[in-house]
């Protein structure tokens, strides 16, 4: 996938590029991975797309309705809606081959996002496969929420090296704000049960995007993992006690994690 960005430089995705069956939507995402920040886009598309390879035109609105189509854009750490822009898109069945071409404007705050000559082409896919990619938590404390992830990223850094799990809430109709909850642990670690902390082989951040709500680093907790973790795949469960610089405290239970990229 690759598009134009206004006042950026281009967006070339070199990680995590999939399509998925949501609960409602086909959901196409991307991520540009830098060491200056990464980027993430998302498209969700009806399941009115056929497998023909007809093209099928949809407004990138703000609503996500079931019958709509809209975008999602990280960057800057700002996560912003479509509120106008075009999605062209084809679904060759045979051929096991997803299209597509696109534009969209967002902005969230004042802050502006504009991107262009969007292009996008997946290959060997099979679209009737539900793929698992679920990260949820309950918060409560200084932040109470019911956490379900929307977009997942999982990053092997093998320099460092350890993997990263972000998951974020994004948002909405509304532009109510989201959340996001990151998960960074050492490669080395096989299936069992390990210590969370500040400064540990497992560190955990939560907090609440474009927003001035502090940012809670787990000083304690749990990290289960059921599997050994390895590149594309995740599964384990956590809980960690979070706590700003001001003394501010959360509580994240009944964390889960089911990742298959």
């Amino acid at each position: 996938m690759t598009a134009q960005s206004l006042y950026e430089e281009p967006f070339e995705a070199n990680q995590d590029f999939s399509i998925r069956r949501g609960s409602t939507h086909w959901e196409v995402s991307a991520l540009h991975a830098a060491p200056e920040g990464n980027r993430f886009i998302s498209f969700s598309i009806p399941f009115s797309l056929s497998d023909d390879g007809k093209e099928h035109t949809y407004s990138l609105t703000a609503n996500s309705d079931a019958d709509k189509a809209h975008a999602r854009y990280f960057s800057q750490n700002y996560f912003v809606i479509s509120t106008e822009g075009e999605l062209k898109v084809r679904h060759i069945g045979p051929e096991e081959k997803v299209t597509g071409s696109f534009h969209f404007k967002a902005n969230y705050l004042g802050q502006q996002f504009s991107l262009s000559d969007g292009k996008f082409e997946l290959k060997g896919i099979d679209t009737r496969k539900k793929v698992a990619r679920t990260v949820t938590a309950e918060i409560s404390g200084a932040i109470k929420h019911k956490f379900s992830a929307e977009t997942i990223s999982f990053t092997h850094d093998k320099i460092k090296p350890e993997f990263s799990l972000r998951a974020t809430d994004l948002l909405r109709n509304n532009n109510a704000l989201r959340t996001q909850l990151t998960l960074t642990f050492s490669d080395s670690l096989a299936v069992g049960k390990y210590p969370i902390s500040k400064d540990g082989n497992v560190r955990a951040v939560f907090h609440q995007i474009g927003s001035t709500t502090p940012i809670f680093s787990a000083i304690d907790g749990t990290l289960t993992l059921e599997e050994t973790p390895v590149e594309g795949r995740l599964n384990a469960s956590l809980k960690f006690n979070g706590q700003a610089i001001s003394g501010e405290e959360i509580k994240v239970s009944n964390g889960f994690i089911d990742y298959q990229q």
